[in-house]
Protein backbone atom coordinates (compact mmCIF):
# COMPACT_ATOMS: atom_id res chain seq x y z
CA UNK A 1 0.00 0.00 0.00
CA UNK A 2 1.50 3.50 -1.19
CA UNK A 3 1.09 6.04 1.70
CA UNK A 4 0.65 9.81 0.51
CA UNK A 5 3.54 10.91 2.39
CA UNK A 6 4.91 13.52 -0.67
CA UNK A 7 3.31 16.86 -1.96
CA UNK A 8 2.96 17.09 -5.27
CA UNK A 9 6.08 19.03 -6.67
CA UNK A 10 6.04 21.74 -9.70
CA UNK A 11 7.92 21.21 -12.47
CA UNK A 12 10.47 22.64 -13.40
CA UNK A 13 10.40 24.89 -10.84
CA UNK A 14 7.94 26.37 -8.62
CA UNK A 15 8.62 29.64 -10.26
CA UNK A 16 7.26 30.53 -13.43
CA UNK A 17 6.63 33.42 -15.78
CA UNK A 18 4.12 34.34 -18.31
CA UNK A 19 3.65 37.47 -20.50
CA UNK A 20 0.15 38.85 -21.85
CA UNK A 21 -1.08 41.78 -23.78
CA UNK A 22 -3.75 44.24 -22.58
CA UNK A 23 -5.20 43.56 -25.58
CA UNK A 24 -5.74 39.92 -24.84
CA UNK A 25 -9.67 38.58 -24.55
CA UNK A 26 -10.93 37.02 -21.72
CA UNK A 27 -10.46 33.03 -22.03
CA UNK A 28 -7.26 33.53 -23.33
CA UNK A 29 -4.68 30.69 -22.26
CA UNK A 30 -2.17 32.84 -20.21
CA UNK A 31 0.02 30.00 -18.58
CA UNK A 32 0.25 26.47 -17.65
CA UNK A 33 1.64 25.12 -14.44
CA UNK A 34 2.64 21.02 -14.03
CA UNK A 35 3.10 19.39 -11.13
CA UNK A 36 4.49 15.74 -10.82
CA UNK A 37 3.00 13.57 -7.66
CA UNK A 38 4.91 10.49 -6.86
CA UNK A 39 2.83 8.74 -4.89
CA UNK A 40 0.04 6.26 -5.91
CA UNK A 41 -2.37 9.54 -6.93
CA UNK A 42 -0.26 10.65 -9.21
CA UNK A 43 -2.67 11.12 -12.25
CA UNK A 44 -5.51 13.06 -9.57
CA UNK A 45 -3.30 16.27 -9.05
CA UNK A 46 -5.63 19.30 -9.62
CA UNK A 47 -4.58 22.71 -9.50
CA UNK A 48 -6.50 25.74 -7.68
CA UNK A 49 -5.77 29.62 -7.99
CA UNK A 50 -5.22 31.30 -4.80
CA UNK A 51 -6.10 35.29 -5.76
CA UNK A 52 -3.80 36.68 -3.31
CA UNK A 53 -2.54 40.17 -4.69
CA UNK A 54 -3.88 43.02 -7.10
CA UNK A 55 -4.80 42.10 -10.16
CA UNK A 56 -4.88 38.67 -9.44
CA UNK A 57 -8.75 38.18 -9.44
CA UNK A 58 -8.44 38.94 -13.51
CA UNK A 59 -7.25 34.98 -14.03
CA UNK A 60 -8.66 32.18 -13.47
CA UNK A 61 -8.30 27.98 -13.61
CA UNK A 62 -11.62 27.09 -14.65
CA UNK A 63 -13.22 23.69 -13.81
CA UNK A 64 -12.57 22.15 -16.75
CA UNK A 65 -8.75 23.35 -16.43
CA UNK A 66 -8.72 21.78 -12.83
CA UNK A 67 -6.53 19.09 -13.89
CA UNK A 68 -4.66 20.09 -16.07
CA UNK A 69 -3.35 23.40 -14.95
CA UNK A 70 -4.00 26.16 -17.62
CA UNK A 71 -4.69 29.43 -16.42
CA UNK A 72 -6.78 31.63 -18.07
CA UNK A 73 -7.81 35.28 -18.19
CA UNK A 74 -10.95 35.85 -16.73
CA UNK A 75 -11.11 39.55 -17.32
CA UNK A 76 -9.29 42.00 -19.46
CA UNK A 77 -6.08 43.70 -17.43
CA UNK A 78 -4.69 47.21 -18.29
CA UNK A 79 -1.04 48.17 -18.20
CA UNK A 80 -1.75 51.56 -16.97
CA UNK A 81 -3.46 49.93 -14.23
CA UNK A 82 -0.59 47.35 -13.42
CA UNK A 83 2.37 45.94 -15.06
CA UNK A 84 3.01 43.05 -13.13
CA UNK A 85 0.47 40.71 -11.24
CA UNK A 86 1.74 37.59 -9.29
CA UNK A 87 -0.16 34.38 -8.81
CA UNK A 88 -0.63 32.01 -6.42
CA UNK A 89 -1.63 28.46 -7.50
CA UNK A 90 -1.80 25.35 -5.13
CA UNK A 91 -1.13 21.95 -6.91
CA UNK A 92 -3.32 19.45 -4.38
CA UNK A 93 -3.11 15.25 -4.92
CA UNK A 94 -5.89 12.92 -4.41
CA UNK A 95 -4.80 11.04 -1.00
CA UNK A 96 -6.84 10.82 1.98
CA UNK A 97 -5.43 13.36 3.30
CA UNK A 98 -4.80 15.43 0.70
CA UNK A 99 -0.90 17.49 0.18
CA UNK A 100 -0.42 20.32 -1.72
CA UNK A 101 2.40 22.41 -3.10
CA UNK A 102 2.71 26.41 -4.25
CA UNK A 103 3.86 27.75 -7.14
CA UNK A 104 3.92 31.17 -8.26
CA UNK A 105 3.25 32.82 -11.25
CA UNK A 106 4.70 36.32 -12.59
CA UNK A 107 2.98 37.71 -15.33
CA UNK A 108 3.86 41.15 -16.91
CA UNK A 109 1.32 42.75 -18.63
CA UNK A 110 2.56 43.90 -22.10
CA UNK A 111 1.43 47.54 -23.49
CA UNK A 112 -0.65 48.33 -26.31
CA UNK A 113 -0.80 51.75 -27.25
CA UNK A 114 -4.56 52.56 -26.05
CA UNK A 115 -4.36 55.69 -24.82
CA UNK A 116 -4.67 59.43 -26.24
CA UNK A 117 -1.89 61.45 -25.68
CA UNK A 118 -2.53 63.23 -22.20
CA UNK A 119 -1.48 67.05 -23.44
CA UNK A 120 -3.20 67.19 -26.39
CA UNK A 121 -1.33 70.01 -27.88
CA UNK A 122 0.12 70.46 -31.11
CA UNK A 123 2.89 72.62 -31.21
CA UNK A 124 4.67 74.12 -33.90
CA UNK A 125 8.47 76.25 -34.19
CA UNK A 126 9.23 78.98 -36.40
CA UNK A 127 12.89 79.82 -37.19
CA UNK A 128 13.50 83.52 -38.08
CA UNK A 129 16.69 84.12 -39.43
CA UNK A 130 18.14 87.66 -39.76
CA UNK A 131 21.47 87.68 -41.70
CA UNK A 132 23.42 91.21 -41.43
CA UNK A 133 26.13 91.28 -43.99
CA UNK A 134 28.90 94.12 -43.53
CA UNK A 135 29.64 95.51 -47.02
CA UNK A 136 30.04 98.50 -48.85
CA UNK A 137 27.24 99.27 -51.44
CA UNK A 138 28.49 101.74 -53.89
CA UNK A 139 26.82 101.70 -56.96
CA UNK A 140 29.09 104.54 -58.56
CA UNK A 141 32.54 102.83 -57.73
CA UNK A 142 33.01 105.79 -55.57
CA UNK A 143 35.74 105.19 -52.93
CA UNK A 144 34.26 105.79 -49.58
Amino acid sequence: MDVNDRAPEFQPSNSYHARISEAAQPGTEVKQVIAIEYDKHAENIKYYLENTGPGSDAFEITEENRESGVITLRTQVDREVQEEITLSVRAEDAGVNPLSNFAQVQITVEDVNDNRSVLGLSCSFYVLAIITMKCPINPLGAKT
